[in-house]
């Protein structure tokens, strides 16, 4: 339980993935992660195949359910796709539901100070201070 892990992009499915495999791992964070290899560009060709379909993050959401999970995205990246990594919440969040997890654990960071595909220190931040287990502030108040 006191094994976290983090990763960026790819990392950051890798990262997902080992926690959804490894009961050990007490905390993920990822950083604009590949939530469906579909989506990337250089998958195109293989989009449809089921052998990629099957490695959507969505399909784990149920060993991921009460576990401490950190999601930080841009509120547009269009390189691993802002929808798709929504989708893997809203399945996580129905996962939870099902097994019944009284207090989610899951903190969503949809940033619109992220450009593209990178996603600005201050969430890396904020979810290197989830992996130590403080308190991650909230967004920020849009100014007046």
């Amino acid at each position: 339980g006191r094994i976290v892990v983090a990763g960026v992009s790819r990392g950051g499915y890798c990262a997902l993935r080992l926690a959804a495999e490894d009961m050990r791992v007490g905390a993920v964070a990822a950083f604009a992660p590949v939530t469906d290899w579909g989506m990337l560009a250089e998958f195109a060709v293989q989009r449809k195949s089921p052998a990629v379909a099957a490695l959507k993050l969505s399909r784990f959401a149920d060993r991921l359910a009460g576990r401490r999970v950190y999601l930080a995205i841009g509120n547009l990246d269009l390189r691993v796709g802002t929808d798709s990594c929504t989708h893997f919440v809203l399945a996580l969040n129905q996962a939870e539901r099902v097994r019944g997890v009284a207090r989610s654990r899951l903190r969503y960071v949809i940033a619109d100070d992220s450009v593209n595909h990178r996603v600005a220190d201050k969430w890396r931040e904020a979810g290197m201070m989830f992996l130590l287990g403080e308190t991650v502030p909230a967004a920020p108040s849009p100014a007046p």
